[in-house]
């Protein structure tokens, strides 16, 4: 588990304890769990440990690749980190599996590269 002990935990277990078990792509995340991945990884990023939150916001993506925001969110993380070659990687990753056949979602995927120049 993410948390590997008692001293270690720095806050997270809260939200380990609210993730629980997931079940990859088994069904969709409902609005809490999506809710519990995206606090965790602000969490995270709040405490000023961005690998953490990197690492997050990537298991979500593992859980619930077919929910735009939970992309949006991790864009918006890497916008905040500078770190435009991932934000492009992660655009593209995100078109080629969850956003493939939604043309509603490529225009919400064009908005983080306007801002990343």
């Amino acid at each position: 588990q993410y948390c590997r002990s008692k001293a270690a935990d720095d806050g997270c277990k809260q939200f380990e304890d609210r993730l629980g078990r997931t079940y990859f792509h088994n069904s969709p995340l409902s609005p809490e769990m999506v809710q519990a991945w995206a606090g965790y990884a602000a969490h995270e990023e709040n405490q000023g440990r961005p690998a953490r939150a990197a690492n997050v916001y990537r298991r979500a993506l593992v859980a619930g690749n077919g929910h735009l925001n939970l992309w949006q969110l991790y864009w918006g993380f890497l916008r905040r980190q500078g770190q435009t070659a991932r934000l492009l990687h992660g655009v593209q990753q995100a078109l080629r599996t969850a956003l493939e056949g939604r043309p509603d979602w490529v225009a919400a995927a064009a908005l983080p590269l306007e801002g990343a120049g």
